[in-house]
């Protein structure tokens, strides 16, 4: 009869696992460097991103999250290989941190995925970006709300990494896993506004990084942490009952 309940519980084990694997939630972090910083407010000595001082060289830490099966909004036409657009329910799901500036995305935001699209013959592109902002092709938009210092700002922020030699993904579909050595080119964005003192033309911002190191962590989804959680409850009572007895 033990025997019997054991072959029970893991088939519960393998049924609830298989059912996780479906779908996870995956969290990189990243590492970079500032390589070009915009403020049209001239006046200044410094370039003051939503009042903080960001110059070129200034190390860049961060986080991104996407959901790996998340649901398409559609395909996007391209002249040749094929690319798809997807929404991710994540809030604040992109963080990144430069020189004590704190920009995070609020809301919903886009994944793109292209493979093999050619806009020159011979040129083939895989390409994932990843933007809390309106997408036009494969880049962002500004003009959306993100968190700056713990308050609300319109701008955008984004990530795009782009392998030039069309080999990175074998579908437009999204990736369980980026390896940043499969892309000759990974970068981040960040754009941003605010109203100018006394009136008059808004400030302007823009901040350009690379990205030069990147690890990943797949966190499973909490549907799959709750039936897990009840299978060790479960395997804990069985052994406690074979003790007492």
């Amino acid at each position: 009869m033990r025997f019997a309940n054991i072959a029970y519980l893991f088939s519960l084990f393998a049924l609830t696992t298989g059912t996780c694997a479906d779908a996870a939630i995956i969290s990189y972090e990243f590492s970079g460097t500032v390589t070009s910083v915009f403020d049209n407010n001239f006046s200044d000595s410094q370039n003051l991103i939503f009042g903080t001082p960001v110059t070129v060289g200034d190390s860049v830490s961060g986080i991104f999250t996407y959901d790996d099966n998340a649901p398409l909004i559609g395909p996007i036409a391209v002249p040749s290989g094929s690319a798809s657009q997807f929404t991710q329910i994540q809030p604040q799901s992109i963080s990144v941190s430069i020189a004590g500036l704190q920009i995070g995305s609020l809301g919903d935001f886009t994944t793109v995925v292209a493979d093999d699209v050619e806009f020159a013959p011979g040129a083939p592109l895989d390409l994932f970006s990843i933007w809390d902002g309106e997408p036009q092709g494969f880049s962002p938009f500004t003009g959306t709300e993100i968190m700056a210092n713990g308050e609300v700002e319109t701008g955008g922020i984004g990530l795009s990494f782009q392998d030039t030699d069309g080999t990175a993904f074998g579908s437009s579909g999204l990736p369980a896993a980026l390896n940043l050595g499969e892309f000759e080119t990974a970068y981040g964005r960040i754009d941003g506004s605010e109203p100018f003192p006394g009136g008059g033309a808004p400030s302007l911002y823009s901040i350009d990084f690379s990205i030069d190191s990147i690890s990943v962590t797949a966190i499973p989804e909490p549907s799959c942490i709750l039936p897990l959680a009840g299978l060790a409850a479960i395997l804990c009572h069985s052994r406690r009952r074979r003790r007492r007895t």
